[in-house]
């Protein structure tokens, strides 16, 4: 998803987990939107489920993503309209 990504689009992605499970998500931005590109990992990983809320989630990337262009020293306007928001995921299995 492009950075310039809204809401509508952490809903989507969320709306597309199975709610019977456990993610573990891992934001970045990528120059060209590729995992295997050199990229700016946002966060640790978080847990999201297919009943987490959007607008948290949302406000969490924003706010880290903030914090890694004052640490970079990156313009908000180059970053928006040159790179890509990727959630790198993975299912988690519990064994009870």
């Amino acid at each position: 998803m492009p950075l310039f990504y809204d809401l509508k689009a952490v809903e989507m992605f969320i709306l597309n987990l199975d709610n019977t499970s456990f993610y573990t998500v891992i934001p970045f931005i990528s120059k060209y939107g590729k995992v295997e590109d050199p990229h700016i990992i946002l966060s640790r990983q978080i847990l999201l489920t297919g009943y987490s809320n959007p607008k948290t989630v949302y406000d969490f990337i924003g706010e880290q993503l903030g914090i890694a262009l004052n640490d970079f020293g990156l313009s908000t306007p180059k970053i928006h309209n040159n790179h890509y928001l990727i959630f790198k995921y993975k299912k988690i299995v519990l064994e009870i």
